[in-house]
């Protein structure tokens, strides 16, 4: 054999064994990220999408109030800002859904959903990006629009328990919830009507209300829970439905530990 065949015979011999080296290294940072990912991968129930082990970031309560028609409108805007929360919410957000209506026995929850991701921020080397975003479409925000739009739908009725229905949902799902935030958005007229109080019957005036006995048995669990009301207008309730009656709202949430972050009114 010539020098120049051994030559380039040696160099193929070294390239080859640099390629099989190359090979081995990017195989082991495979493998290490594999183990990696597999080894931070997070446990969910199969139903609700939460981590098994507990870990909640915000605790989204949902009311809507279902005791009164929305207009088209309405109920167009509500789902629009519903649907921008639901959307921008962090991973590990779980949402509970209520509804308010005249039957009180059916204050629990109408779901419990928590957030598992959409898959945005994974590798597609570790995930299945595909399988996590219809995970997240159909099991997690379909689900909450789709009753969202059964409670917008549903019939009149003729007590508006508000305030029971806050403080019962205040109690099953803020009060020993481990979330660093808490959230209530609240979807109502805020027109209270039951036997017991009623802004239709009395003066909507705060301190005349909190001085009643009936304001203990209806003060909710909501220490340092943030405050976000969708504002249903009545056109019939027009001289109800003012500052004054925001006002008396506000009041009723400081007591408690409450603060209402925002009111958006739809008409």
């Amino acid at each position: 054999m010539s020098r120049s065949r051994r030559q380039n015979k040696k160099k193929q011999d070294i390239q080859g064994k640099l390629f099989i080296l190359i090979a081995i290294f990017v195989l082991g940072l495979l493998s290490f990220a594999y183990y990696q990912a597999k080894s931070n991968e997070v446990i969910r129930n199969k139903i609700s999408l939460c981590r098994e082990d507990g870990f909640i970031t915000t605790e989204n309560v949902i009311l809507i109030d279902a005791t009164d028609s929305f207009n088209s409108t309405q109920a167009l805007m509500v789902k629009k800002e519903l649907k921008s929360i639901i959307e921008n919410s962090t991973i590990d957000s779980r949402f509970s859904l209520y509804v308010i209506n005249k039957n009180i026995s059916d204050e629990k929850p109408l779901l419990e959903l928590c957030n598992p991701g959409d898959g945005g921020d994974k590798s597609e080397l570790t995930s299945n990006k595909r399988r996590l975003l219809k995970t997240w479409q159909d099991n997690f925000y379909k689900k909450i629009i789709t009753q969202v739009d059964l409670l917008i739908d549903l019939n009149v009725a003729e007590s508006s328990p508000i305030m029971e229905t806050i403080k019962y949902a205040s109690v099953n799902s803020f009060y020993d919830s481990v979330a660093k935030t808490k959230k209530l958005i609240l979807v109502s007229d805020l027109l209270q009507h039951t036997r017991n109080y009623s802004h239709y019957k009395e003066s909507i005036n705060y301190d005349t209300f909190s001085s009643r006995s009936i304001a203990n048995s209806l003060a909710p669990s909501l220490k340092d829970v943030d405050i976000e009301i969708l504002y249903l207008y009545r056109a019939k309730d027009a001289n109800k439905q003012n500052r004054k009656h925001i006002s008396f709202w506000e009041q009723y949430f400081s007591d408690v530990g409450a603060v209402v972050t925002r009111v958006k009114r739809v008409n």
